[in-house]
C-alpha cells in the first residue's frame, strides 16, 4: 500500500513546464506552462525587479483577475530570490509551481491510540477526510517550528510547549500535478512531521473552524482507513510510516 502512494505523490507535470529564474539566480524558483506566462501578458514576469516582493504581488492580483490562482487568503508564502527570501500569496504558489513547506503533528495517546481529524467539509481540499491530528503551511514569516505550534492552538485548541517531548518524524517530499490555476498548478512540497503524546485526559478542540471532528483510531484502525481512501494523501504516507514504530516518549509525557 506505501510504494502506491508515494508512487501517486510523485508524478511528473501534466504538460511541459517553463523554469522561472530571478536574474542572477542559478536554480529556478518555480515553474510554468508557457501558456499561462502567455496569459498574464505584459510585463509579466520581470527576472529583474527591483521590488520582487511588489512584483510577485502584482503577478498574484493578475492571476486572480484571470481565474488562474487558487483560493486566496492573504497568507504568503516564501520564494527563493538571490537577493533574500521574498514572498507571494500562497493561492498562487502551486500555480507558478513554487516549492512550499508544509508541517504535521502526530499525536499519540497513552495507550497506543492516535489522535487523527477530520477535515471540514469547508475545505477547499480534501473535504471530510481524516488527517494527522495538525496539519498547515509555513507562511513567509515563521520557522516550521512556529508554524507547528500555531496549528497546534488553531487546530487542536492545544499548546504545544505544554504537551512534553516533540519527537521528530518523517519528512518526505510531494511533487504531482493538482487543479489550481485551471490545471496549471505543480505542487512541490516538503512535509515536516513532529510526534508527540497527549496525556490521558486531554483531549483537542478546534478552533478555526477547519475540523469536523477528532477521533482516536487504533493503529489497526488506521491501516483499514487508509485502504478504503478515508485518508488524505500525505497523512496516509505519513502515518503508515508510524504505526509500527511508536516513538519512546519520556516520563514525563506519560
Amino acid at each position: 500500500m506505501l510504494p502506491d502512494l508515494d508512487a501517486a505523490a510523485q508524478q511528473p507535470p501534466a504538460e511541459p513546464r517553463l523554469p522561472l529564474h530571478w536574474q542572477g539566480a542559478a536554480d529556478p524558483f518555480g515553474t510554468s506552462p508557457a501558456w499561462l506566462l502567455e496569459r498574464l501578458g505584459e510585463p509579466g514576469l520581470d527576472p529583474a525587479a527591483a521590488d520582487p516582493t511588489a512584483h510577485l504581488h502584482r503577478l498574484a492580483l493578475r492571476l486572480r483577475e484571470l481565474g488562474l490562482c487558487g483560493r486566496w487568503r492573504d497568507e504568503p508564502v516564501r520564494v527563493a530570490h538571490p537577493g533574500g527570501p521574498t514572498q507571494i500569496e500562497r493561492g498562487c504558489a502551486r500555480v507558478l509551481g513554487i516549492p512550499t513547506l508544509a508541517v504535521h503533528l502526530i499525536g499519540w495517546s497513552a495507550d497506543g491510540r492516535l489522535w487523527l481529524q477530520q477535515r471540514a467539509t469547508s475545505k477547499a481540499e480534501d473535504p471530510n477526510l481524516w488527517d494527522t491530528l495538525v496539519g498547515g503551511l509555513v507562511s513567509a514569516a515563521e520557522r516550521p517550528s512556529q508554524a507547528l505550534a500555531r496549528e497546534t492552538w488553531e487546530e487542536a485548541g492545544l499548546d504545544l510547549t505544554a504537551l512534553g517531548d516533540l519527537v521528530a518524524g518523517p519528512e518526505l517530499f510531494t511533487r504531482r500535478p493538482v487543479p489550481d490555476g485551471q490545471g496549471a498548478g505543480y505542487l512541490q512540497e516538503r512535509l515536516l512531521t513532529g510526534q508527540v503524546r497527549l496525556p490521558a485526559g486531554l483531549q483537542p478542540h478546534n478552533r478555526d473552524g477547519e475540523v469536523q471532528r477528532f477521533g482516536l483510531w487504533t493503529p489497526d484502525e488506521v491501516r483499514a482507513g487508509i485502504a478504503r481512501g478515508e485518508f488524505t494523501l500525505d497523512a496516509a504516507r505519513l502515518l503508515l510510516r508510524v504505526l509500527d514504530q511508536p516513538p519512546a516518549f519520556s516520563a514525563q509525557a506519560r
